[in-house]
């Protein structure tokens, strides 16, 4: 068991596919979006799902409408929808499965302009998947303060991905009410083989230690 929920994103092969389902990830995210090179064909992502058992399937989206989106739902049968940070509200709008929306921070970004994108979809996600590390936004070296984002995580189900280094994550996630992490696949070595030497430090961390 972790003590943070995970959200394995950009799920493009079964390696780590497996690997994440076996460390206990609560959700698979795979992308969707075709005009990203990290995309996933709605082939690939069933031909891996006949692979798992006991986590969730999530499609990851751009700015697509909510035709589209329903359209690719329904087909692949995902368990929810990651909404990417160009995604309206309208094209989320009427959806039946959790939906998690992406807000990619930027360095400018003031804890205001947080606040108010949060506020902005409201009632329509269940989750918002904070993502600091794309820009390689520090909470704490940067606008945003790592004691606002545990005040926001009581508030809001936040899941969040920072610039992740194994030493900082306990005092990150110390008190913390987060709702999970964000961690990421990336390409194979080889088909099949891959290191993950670095992922099992941070889940190692994440593990409680279960008392029999």
């Amino acid at each position: 068991m972790l003590k943070l929920d995970v959200f394995a994103g950009t799920i493009a092969n079964l390696t780590d596919a497996r690997y994440f389902a076996a460390r206990e990830a609560k959700w698979l995210g795979f992308n969707m979006d075709k005009m990203n090179p990290s995309a996933v064909s709605e082939m690939e992502v069933n031909a891996i799902k006949e692979w798992l058992d006991g986590v969730e399937i999530v499609g990851e989206f751009g700015d697509v409408s909510n035709e589209d989106l329903m359209g690719t739902v329904e087909r692949i049968g995902f368990d929810a929808v990651l909404a990417g940070p160009f995604t309206s509200r309208e094209a989320i709008e009427g959806l039946n499965i959790p939906v998690f929306k992406e807000i990619v921070v930027e360095p400018a970004m003031s804890e205001n302009d947080l606040s108010n994108l949060l506020e902005d979809f409201e009632g329509a996600v269940a989750y918002y998947v904070l993502d600091f590390d794309k820009n390689k936004v520090v909470p704490g070296s940067s606008n945003i303060s790592l004691e606002f984002l545990k005040e926001l995580g009581e508030q809001y189900k936040l899941i969040v991905s920072f610039p992740w280094e194994t030493y900082a994550i306990e005092s990150a996630v110390q008190d913390a009410s987060w709702a999970g992490i964000l961690m990421r696949g990336g390409e194979e070595e080889k088909v099949g083989f891959k290191s993950f030497d670095d992922l099992d430090e941070i889940l190692d961390f994440l593990e409680i230690e279960e008392e029999f």
